[in-house]
């Protein structure tokens, strides 16, 4: 799907939360690569904390191209908004204006019971839903 025109409120928003998150990955992944002194272990992974519960996964970048079905199906769907939001874009009020945090091969783990998770090939989540952000090995 070609995109028309990426509507001016969503070109010039900066969410703070998400961009907290991409720097924070970004920043666990490099102390991953292997050097003289290991960082990090390789299985360590940005923890996402939400009022449910926690995410665990890989951060993916909604402008990211790939050819996996998922990252597809991401793509149209950004495209998508776009342009129903550019259709749209001169005489709406813009409401709950939050980006989303992009995780593929999401673990939620509810903190009311953790022993029953649920894993997502991809998971779109809401940054207002993003409580906290730690890291650690993923289980």
């Amino acid at each position: 799907m070609e995109e028309k025109k990426i509507p001016d409120f969503i070109k010039n928003r900066l969410d703070v939360k998400c961009q907290s998150v991409y720097a924070f990955d970004a920043a666990v992944e490099m102390l991953k690569l292997p050097n003289d002194h290991i960082l990090l272990s390789p299985e360590t992974k940005v923890i996402i904390v939400t009022n449910f519960g926690t995410v665990v996964g890989e951060m993916v970048g909604p402008q990211e191209k790939g050819e996996t079905i998922s990252q597809m199906v991401i793509n149209s769907f950004i495209s998508s908004r776009n342009n129903i939001w550019a259709d749209n874009e001169s005489d709406k009020n813009v409401i709950n204006n939050s980006s989303i945090v992009i995780v593929k091969n999401a673990k939620v783990t509810p903190f009311a019971n953790p022993i029953c998770s649920t894993n997502f090939e991809i998971l779109c989540l809401f940054s207002d839903q993003i409580v906290g952000f730690s890291f650690g090995a993923a289980e």
